[in-house]
């Protein structure tokens, strides 16, 4: 069934957008928004119903937003099935098919769809900032009367504001924030309020400085700490080191969108850097809510292991959206990142490779082996030696010598700790595996350090010594004993 084209439009500007662009600042431009919404053919929502229902959105639309928002609301009329599946099947070339994205900076996708006594609403946002479409988001009525408001809902909780960086001082960031200088009619549809996630992207610009690509930071976030009509400051949280830097290139331009959790929890999965097909089974991951890395948790960390699938769900925190992952591989941390669940439904961590350390830890666990059962086995030999001297029973003193002479020393097993370092070092450099490198390194030294420790050859030099010299008095005794 061919359906009407309903628009209605609410602008604060009448300028055309080009001339909003030129003339005004980041934070006195109006949202240029579309909301298209797409109804299914029951009886039950006439062309009157869908009319009426247009109209009162755009009257919540307007006193909700006022003049930061300039929308146009109109009746969907190429979606299909007109329901939350086929907003699911949208694509993005689909998408820009249909709509003029020029003219856009934010579009709404919603479908009303009705099943028995109730009705659905689902949206799914586009952007122009990131150019990409969200996931989707859904509430359900039973008042035909409330469609307009349960739709204006989702579109609330789909909405992201759109900021810019203004200034990097340190971990403090001041943001610009469009259409900022605009308050909205309604409190409730603030853009940003302290506390709020927000995160930043880059968009790298060619010759004539149009978008070329969009890059999100992984692991980067920036918390509202307080709002000031366009302007917004922030703390910066990452797992990266200065992943803004303090200087910024001309052909590179850094924005960045306030986030809300849209899922219960996200789920995570582990795969090795460049091998997106192979999970990693058996990692610890362990999710503490706090603020920063140093801070104290907020409560009893969430500890999980990674699945068959190499995968763990993480559910959103209730006291604060910000978690901090650590993950490890048996005893050695792999990444410790923040991470906001529920953003996404599902996200994939690549960590280092790890089968460079574990090869080292194994061979270097044989190696200890041998070293603690050679360390005993020199103590037993000593104590051996020390009895039989006393007794002066000198040939089985020098048998017990002898056999401490051919135990390993230092050298052997250092030899031995070569072997296991050095090609464990050459794969890691010809993988440019910096993080096996500085594990294996580390493995390395460590029990470099308890050979030494343990198999200083001072014990047996005193021991030579002691026995040197009671050999000595033994030999005067017997002489004297015979001269008498």
């Amino acid at each position: 069934m061919k359906r009407c084209l309903v628009v209605f439009t609410f602008a604060a500007f009448f300028a055309s957008p080009s001339a909003i662009k030129a003339n005004e600042s980041f934070e006195s431009q109006p949202y240029r928004v579309l909301v298209s919404v797409a109804f299914d053919n029951d009886t039950g929502l006439s062309r009157d119903y869908r009319r009426a229902t247009l109209q009162d959105l755009a009257d919540v639309i307007d006193r909700s937003y006022g003049s930061m928002w300039q929308a146009d609301i109109v009746e969907n009329d190429w979606l299909f099935p007109e329901s939350n599946v086929g907003l699911q099947r949208v694509t993005l070339d689909h998408f820009k098919s249909q709509v003029d994205t020029a003219k856009f900076d934010k579009a709404f996708l919603v479908t009303v769809e009705m099943t028995g006594s109730r009705l659905n609403v689902s949206g799914r946002q586009w952007g122009a900032a990131t150019r990409t479409i969200g996931p989707v988001v859904s509430a359900a009525t039973f008042d035909r009367r409330d469609v307009a408001a349960t739709t204006a809902d989702v579109i609330r909780q789909l909405f992201q504001p759109v900021l810019t960086v203004e200034r990097v001082q340190g971990n403090k960031v001041t943001l610009r924030m469009q259409a900022g200088r605009h308050s909205p009619a309604d409190p409730n549809a603030a853009q940003v309020r302290p506390g709020d996630v927000i995160q930043p992207f880059f968009r790298y610009l060619d010759e004539k400085l149009a978008v070329r690509t969009i890059q999100s930071l992984p692991w980067t976030y920036l918390i509202a700490d307080s709002v000031d009509g366009g302007r917004v400051k922030c703390s910066l949280v990452s797992g990266l080191r200065s992943p803004l830097g303090s200087s910024r290139r001309r052909s590179v331009d850094v924005i960045a969108l306030r986030v809300r959790p849209h899922f219960d929890s996200t789920r995570l999965k582990l795969v090795p850097q460049g091998i997106p097909s192979k999970p990693l089974i058996g990692y610890s991951v362990e999710a503490v809510t706090k603020r920063n890395a140093n801070d104290k948790p907020k409560r009893e960390p969430l500890k999980q292991v990674t699945d068959r699938r190499g995968a763990v769900d993480i559910p959103t925190a209730t006291d604060g959206p910000l978690r901090w992952l650590y993950i490890r591989s048996g005893e050695s941390l792999l990444s410790r990142v923040p991470f906001v669940p529920g953003i996404a439904e599902a996200e994939i961590i690549q960590l280092p490779d790890d089968s460079i350390r574990l090869s080292v830890e194994g061979d270097t666990d044989l190696l200890m082996i041998r070293l603690v059962d050679t360390v005993a086995r020199r103590a037993v030999l000593i104590a051996r030696a020390r009895i039989l001297a006393r007794e002066g029973d000198w040939k089985h003193v020098d048998e017990q010598v002898a056999k401490i002479d051919k135990l390993p020393v230092i050298k052997n097993f250092e030899s031995e700790l070569t072997l296991i370092r050095v090609p464990a070092l050459e794969a890691a450099v010809r993988d440019k595996n910096r993080f096996a490198e500085a594990n294996v390194n580390h493995i390395c030294t460590r029990v470099s350090g308890l050979i030494k420790r343990y198999l200083d050859q001072a014990p047996v030099r005193t021991l030579k010594t002691d026995i040197a010299e009671l050999r000595k008095l033994d030999a005067e005794d017997k002489r004297l004993l015979k001269e008498k």
